[in-house]
């Protein structure tokens, strides 16, 4: 079986940046090499859907071949919209359902082995 390691990060490259003081292309540089380096070392990823960080390490694992993606996605849009991340669900390798935005950060830390 493989690792199966969640990963959670800003959305907001932008506001990340500032916070960090380090550019945008640093940032996703990162992401580009945790998606590549999970990848390559076979782990399976879970992350939640979004922009920014989140989608730069996804976009890294599947084109160096990740072998699987699970999307934790809210059913219910309760705390922050739900919409955007939707369409997330018809890109992945399989998708995990929770209840709310809680529920879905919650299991994005809970379900693999590693976070």
């Amino acid at each position: 079986m493989a690792l199966q390691v969640g990963v959670v990060g800003a959305t907001n490259t932008g506001a990340l940046s500032r916070r960090l003081s380090k550019t945008p292309e640093l940032l996703q540089d990162w992401a580009l090499f945790v998606g590549r380096t999970l990848a390559e070392l076979g782990c399976d990823l879970f992350t939640n859907g979004g922009e920014g960080m989140l989608a730069a390490v996804v976009s890294a694992y599947k084109d160096a071949g990740g072998r699987l993606w699970t999307v934790v996605l809210p059913k219910q849009p309760i705390r922050w919209p739900n919409y955007h991340v939707l369409p997330y669900a018809d890109k992945a390798d399989a998708v995990h359902w929770e209840e709310t935005w809680d529920d879905a950060n919650n299991a994005v830390v809970t379900l693999p082995s590693l976070c």
